[in-house]
């Protein structure tokens, strides 16, 4: 992974080392809210939730999507 972002490497030095990156991570909070966050980036003092779409042109209601995980985020995480 790290090869894959060598320039991160240079922009933001050896703090990016210990990041963690997390695939497809599925978070269940009730029966009417799940969350499945296609790239979780995991900093020391950020949270980052990547959504992926095959689209050329980017839907309100998706980037909505990403924006309702910050409060169950947040539960996980801290604020």
């Amino acid at each position: 992974m790290r090869h894959l972002f060598h320039d991160l490497l240079n922009m933001a030095g050896d703090a990016c080392l210990g990041w963690e990156i997390a695939f497809e991570l599925r978070l269940k909070r009730s029966r009417h809210v799940r969350i499945y966050v296609d790239v979780l980036i995991i900093t020391e003092n950020r949270v980052f939730a990547l959504e992926f779409k095959m689209k050329d042109k980017i839907d309100p209601d998706e980037v909505q999507q990403a924006a309702k995980y910050v409060p169950y985020l947040e539960i996980v995480f801290g604020a």
